[in-house]
């Protein structure tokens, strides 16, 4: 499966598990000039940008352990983007990562939610 397609897979998949758990999308692939956020999502008072890391084998290592502190910091600065361009200022907002590891062989997907991935 091509790394693109993989990619975009994985987002619709943790966009359903998130709807499942209760959350509300409000954009997807928000792109500033600090990086992209590829899911944010509201629930009650809070919102949440969410890091989506997918992949089809564990031989470069958990999806989850992508997320380097340079992209971490990207991750915020374009959250901070998104937070003043729409002037959000009564909600509290989260950063989150979700792993998705496809097995495109079995049809089959694992996937794992880590909240406040900047504590």
């Amino acid at each position: 499966m091509e790394k693109i397609q993989l990619g975009a897979r994985g987002e619709r998949l943790v966009e359903k598990f998130l709807r499942k758990k209760g959350y509300k999308v409000l954009e997807k692939n928000y792109r500033s000039r600090f990086g992209e956020i590829d899911i944010i999502v509201k629930k009650g008072s809070e919102i949440v940008f969410v890091e989506v890391k997918t992949r089809s084998s564990k031989e470069f290592g958990e999806p989850e352990n992508a997320i380097t502190k340079i992209k971490l910091d990207h991750f915020s600065k374009t959250a901070q983007s998104y937070i003043q361009k729409n002037n959000i200022t009564q909600c509290s907002v989260r950063l989150d990562a979700v792993s998705v590891f496809i097995v495109p062989e079995k049809n089959d997907f694992e996937i794992e939610h880590f909240e406040n991935i900047n504590s």
